[in-house]
């Protein structure tokens, strides 16, 4: 027996099939594209009421995406708490995809600018 990873079950959902099961769960949610920098940020929120003025941001790893944290934007208990926002990195997912940034610190200026316009 040798050792291995595996793949969470989370990071095999792909965009659509997480869209889908957002619906299916009742949790009201929207979708948002942002343009900055010439660069579009994709966006997936939930729990963003009058009353929820916590956010709570989720930034994925590489390779990634909004869909990794799905569970997260349909949890009803952290809906109740707190305005959860999920994006794709620029190069990732929606955000304009294969246009891929190499340089971190423009990915966080991108995503810094992200979050202001949220």
């Amino acid at each position: 027996m040798g050792s291995y990873c595996s793949i969470p079950e989370d990071f095999k959902k792909k965009p659509k099939e997480s869209l889908i099961l957002l619906k299916n769960s009742g949790i009201n949610f929207k979708e948002f594209n942002f343009t900055v920098e010439g660069k579009q940020v994709y966006g997936v929120a939930s729990g963003c009421n009058l009353k929820n003025q916590n956010i709570l941001i989720f930034i994925h790893g590489s390779p990634g995406g909004w869909q990794n944290y799905y569970w997260y934007l349909g949890n009803k208990t952290l809906n109740k708490k707190f305005c959860i926002f999920a994006m794709d990195r620029p190069g990732f997912g929606n955000s304009n995809p294969n246009e891929v940034i190499p340089n971190v610190e423009k990915q966080a200026f991108i995503l810094g600018k992200t979050i202001q316009f949220f």
